[in-house]
């Protein structure tokens, strides 16, 4: 579906009452969210490592919850969220959009970036590939606010993707990307899912 582009997005992807309905359970105030690692988006290794290639580096506290996280070693009931049906709304429309037979998943998870002032226009989280098996990402915005996603190419920004509500961006999982915190809207909400070639 890229041929040879490097990026797809695609607004209005769900019906807005698929949009709605998971947009109020994101932000019910008992929808489960968990730190994210070392309360941010990246390991503090990953950050120092990174920091030497990207001077506009800058991390602050991500939630998670995870939708469905692929392992041998555990049931496959064992591997999806009471909230999957989240990732199918958004899978049964790829599906469909593409003529797809089905897709590989590997991860799918909730991503919820609060409001950090300090952002500035051109600062963005650790940049980072999701797998190192060959992959496609489906980012799918909740809500419209700032917070760019950055993908890199020879580690410079070769794109920026707003977050805008009921949008769908693809790229190849092999490009390294990050997202940024907002700085003006109160959080930044993105369902990243993770499909194998």
């Amino acid at each position: 579906m890229l041929k040879n582009k490097k990026y797809i997005t695609i607004d209005n992807f769900l019906k807005k009452s698929d949009n709605k309905t998971i947009y109020e359970i994101i932000t019910r105030n008992n929808f489960p969210f968990y730190m994210g690692q070392e309360f941010s988006t990246s390991l503090k290794v990953e950050q120092k490592l990174a920091k030497k290639d990207f001077p506009n580096l800058k991390e602050y506290y991500q939630f998670c919850h995870v939708l469905y996280n692929f392992d041998n070693n555990i049931k496959e009931k064992e591997k999806k969220s009471n909230f999957f049906f989240m990732v199918e709304y958004i899978l049964n429309k790829y599906l469909k959009k593409f003529k797809l037979k089905y897709v590989d998943l590997w991860r799918a998870k909730v991503n919820f970036q609060p409001r950090n002032t300090d952002f500035k226009k051109n600062n963005h989280n650790t940049p980072h590939t999701d797998c190192k098996k060959s992959h496609l990402v489906l980012l799918y915005y909740v809500n419209d606010s700032d917070g760019d996603t950055f993908l890199f190419e020879n580690n410079k920004v070769f794109k920026r993707i707003s977050p805008k509500k009921n949008r769908l961006l693809i790229f190849d999982g092999a490009t390294l990307h990050a997202g940024s915190h907002p700085n003006k809207s109160k959080f930044r909400i993105v369902i990243n899912i993770d499909i194998l070639k």
